[in-house]
């Protein structure tokens, strides 16, 4: 037969319905002709003949194959996005004899010129699969293969994300890095690494979910949340270096301990306690560290008022503390028995008074004790220190970042938590941020929550919506606890200040005023305004105050009547101040 035309495959797309496959290039033998199917990833499958039937083998003008057969009760149409190429492929053998003086026919040898010519026609078809150099430049040739040489050892890239590079001898697989860590030199070889700086964390503790920076005021809320604000990593230690970790928002339940590795314990009243983030094999928590705690041995007098001594205690006016234990007893018929809550007024570096609440303890109404005692007592506090060693929320830097010194109960081994902050939990083990505000006997404001990273500043006021009288000493405004702005703060790193001031008059001129703040002491003025009346009666003195926070601490409004007939004030008076947390 003659060739009249150079095809030699036919290409089909898949549509789900077709089963029917013409093609137009002679066949000479059933064994000429490939059927390929390649799937929807583009693997190609040379079909068993047992799958498919052809007809027109040896036909001048092609034939058709049916594929699938019908009847077959597996096979389906090839769906869209699969594809069946129909191949001519021929041997690369010569089987004829033409013998010396034989017989002479003329088909004979006009099939084998059609099976070299299908032969060539095939070689084409491969040829024109690849690239070839231009005629002039036979150097592009060899570089393509030595490209194809080169590329070959990437065959031993044996997982994804695995990299191709090598060492001085010859190819090798570099297996993909983890979370955090960035490709560099080691020597002259490539290496994953951690940055030598770790970034810094990313996120800020709130009582809100999904609000890094609070809003508005929040009471008495038992979950914290840490949540990303300037970025969504935070840098956790694996034992070698900080790997910088994506995070989602993070919770804590101040009700749970070991239950989702809250922490050591729930939380309880009048603590100071800090979090930190951690990934528990896999999973990154939010976990309260244990409470702070400073500890030891007191004894206290038979007396009316009673009297701790407790050496070097620590403690600022309105700190709270707790007979822990007792070998003994304590006091028969006192008010203070272990496991209380008591309110501290500072006599020395020594010696504190007992009141039973904050109020009390700003009017000076103070526990008395009678009967004996006996035994070692030992107190806490739970607000002023950490405390270091096993068991306590000790820190430590490591490479600049704050991580727990010690395991914690319940959350991070050693150095495995990043430290994100601290709160304070109220009388009711729950945590409150409260700007303060105008309200009859002060709007109090309390900031519980503290930062250690990406901290914002926030101001606010504490004001009496009334006037009040006076004609004493020393006191907090009004004489009432609510007169100061009480803050948390897990590092000694920033300071706060604010201003007191209030419009005061008199009956007559002569009467001597002294307003201020104090810091931590409600009897102590740190600076100090003299505020006379003057010849009507009025006046307007104006003190301040600041300080530089640890654990839980407060600016108070202060007032001191010095001398005259007493003195009365207007209202909206009260205490400004500037606080980052």
């Amino acid at each position: 037969m003659s060739l009249s035309s150079t095809t030699n495959k036919v290409i089909y797309n898949g549509n789900g319905a077709t089963s029917a496959w013409p093609f137009s290039f002679p066949v000479l033998e059933a064994g000429h002709l490939a059927v390929i199917f390649t799937d929807g990833a583009g693997l190609e499958t040379v079909l068993s003949p047992s799958l498919y039937s052809v007809d027109g083998i040896g036909g001048a003008t092609g034939g058709s194959v049916t594929y699938p057969l019908a009847g077959d009760p597996i096979a389906t149409p090839i769906p869209t996005g699969t594809k069946l190429t129909l191949l001519r492929t021929v041997p690369y053998t010569q089987t004829t004899v033409l013998s010396n003086q034989g017989g002479y026919y003329p088909e004979v040898v006009e099939r084998r010129f059609d099976q070299i010519y299908m032969a060539l026609q095939q070689l084409e078809e491969r040829v024109s699969r690849v690239s070839l150099y231009p005629l002039s430049d036979p150097a592009t040739e060899q570089g393509n293969f030595a490209l194809i040489q080169q590329l070959q050892p990437m065959n031993i890239l044996s997982a994804q994300g695995d990299l191709l590079t090598r060492d001085a001898s010859a190819h090798k697989r570099l297996a993909r890095g983890a979370a955090g860590q960035f490709l560099g030199v080691n020597g002259t070889d490539l290496a994953w690494a951690v940055p030598s700086q770790p970034v810094a964390p990313q996120g800020r503790l709130t009582l809100v979910s999904g609000e890094p920076v609070m809003t508005a005021n929040q009471t008495g809320q038992a979950s914290v949340f840490y949540t990303p604000y300037v970025g969504a990593n935070v840098p956790i230690h694996d034992g070698s270096a900080f790997v910088p970790t994506p995070f989602t928002e993070r919770s804590n339940d101040l009700t749970q301990g070991s239950t989702g590795k809250a922490g050591p314990a729930p939380a309880g009243p009048y603590q100071v306690i800090d979090l930190f983030v951690w990934n528990d094999s896999g999973t990154l928590r939010l976990t309260r560290g244990p409470k702070h705690r400073k500890a030891g041995t007191f004894t206290i007098t038979v007396a009316t008022p009673a009297v701790v001594s407790w050496v070097d205690h620590g403690l600022h006016d309105g700190a709270t503390w707790t007979p822990e234990s007792t070998t003994g007893n304590l006091p028969t018929g006192a008010q203070v028995v272990v496991g209380g809550t008591y309110f501290v007024t500072r006599v020395d570096a020594d010696t504190f008074k007992l009141s039973t609440s904050l109020a009390d303890q700003v009017t000076g109404t103070f526990i008395n004790t009678s009967g004996t005692q006996s035994g070692i007592h030992t107190g806490a506090n739970y607000t002023a220190e950490r405390g270091t060693g096993a068991g306590t929320c000790e820190l430590e830097r490591v490479d600049g970042i704050w991580v727990n010194k010690h395991d914690i109960t319940n959350g991070p081994a050693v150095q495995r938590g990043t430290y994100v902050g601290t709160i304070y939990c109220n009388a009711s083990s729950q945590v409150d941020f409260k700007k303060g505000s105008i309200a009859a006997g002060f709007g109090e404001a309390i900031i519980g929550v503290w930062n250690v990273y990406n901290r914002v500043n926030v101001t606010g006021s504490v004001i009496n919506s009334g006037g009040w009288s006076y004609a004493g000493g020393t006191r907090p405004a009004a004489g009432l606890a609510t007169s100061r702005v009480t803050v948390v703060a897990g590092l000694k790193e920033v300071g706060i200040s604010g201003s007191f001031g209030v419009a005061v008059y008199s009956a007559g001129a002569g009467s001597n005023v002294n307003m201020g703040v104090g810091f931590n002491s409600s009897s102590t003025f740190q600076a100090l305004v003299t505020g006379s009346p003057g010849a009507h009666g009025y006046g307007s003195p104006t003190g301040t105050g600041s300080g530089q926070p640890y654990g839980l601490s407060y600016l108070c409004a202060l007032e001191q009547f010095v001398s005259g007939a007493g003195y009365s004030t207007g209202a909206n008076g009260g205490i400004t101040y500037s606080w980052s947390y």
